[in-house]
Order: structure tokens, then sequence, then C-alpha cells
């Protein structure tokens, strides 16, 4: 083989691996965005967000508790709540099974959603945008008090 198609073929393999490389969906050490602003509001049990013409998922799905507060009286437990949290989504909101107001906060951009008891057992609040920013669930106790969980 002469010297020029040798240079050529080394060239052509290095623009071909190049090309692959950059044209990687997700690069090593990509940062997860979740969904944004797009999920504040939202249900995180109900609002599906679809990753191709039949594929969909929910908040809801991977949310974990990552935060925990509660109301303690004599030794017992009178009501608690829980800020849940999803990994893919990177929102977070409030749930409770205690027949009480709660709230979800945003710490900056400030932003908060709530919920009012509604008679069906099980009480959540909408979704915050969580990406990068701290947020906390509050459950409200007699004498106009509330008790919250920690920033996460």
């Amino acid at each position: 083989m002469k010297l020029g198609t040798i240079v050529r073929s080394i060239l052509a393999a290095t623009l071909v691996t190049t090309a692959m490389v950059g044209a990687s969906p997700t690069p090593a050490g990509a940062v997860n965005p979740g969904c944004g602003i797009v999920c504040d509001g939202k249900d995180p049990l109900t609002f599906r967000i679809y990753t191709g013409p039949y594929d969909w998922y929910t908040c809801g799905a991977d949310a974990q508790t990552v935060g925990w507060a509660a109301e303690v009286s004599g030794g017992y437990i009178r009501s608690s709540v829980l800020l849940r949290y999803s990994p893919r989504c990177r929102t977070a909101w409030a749930y409770t099974d205690y027949e009480r107001y709660i709230y979800v906060e945003r710490r900056s951009p400030h932003r908060v959603e709530d919920s009012d008891p509604n008679g069906t057992g099980q009480y959540r609040t909408r979704m915050v945008n969580d990406a990068g920013y701290v947020s906390r669930a509050c459950l409200y106790v007699p004498y106009g008090d509330y008790i919250c969980t920690i920033w996460y």
C-alpha cells in the first residue's frame, strides 16, 4: 500500500470514530434534566411523559420518600407528611394519609402546591420541578402550626 492510501484510510477511520462518538445520545457524565417546568402543577400519578408514540411513564412510578415529618403527642404519631421525589422526573410533592391540609414548597424560585382534604384517604399535592432546587413537604396541625420535612 502506498503511504497516501494509508494516510487516507487512517483519516477516514478517525472521522468515522469521531462521528460515532459525537452522535452519542447521552455523553458520559451527562445529568438527567428531568421534565422541568412542564411538570410544575401536574399530578404525579396521572400526568404522562411520552418517550415515543406508545411509550410513556408517570413521575409517581419511580417515586421515593426522601423526607418525613410527624406530629407526636403522648408518644403516639397523630399525623405525618412525606416528601416524595421522582429521580427520573426530578420533581417533588407532598403526601399524607391524614385528613389535613398539606403543601410542598420549593425554596427558590419559590413555588407552592397545596392540597386540601378530599375524603379519599390519600392526599397528595401536585408536583414542583426540583431539578437543581430544594423542596420540603408540610402538614397543618391543630392550633395554627405546621410540621415540615427537611429541605431536599
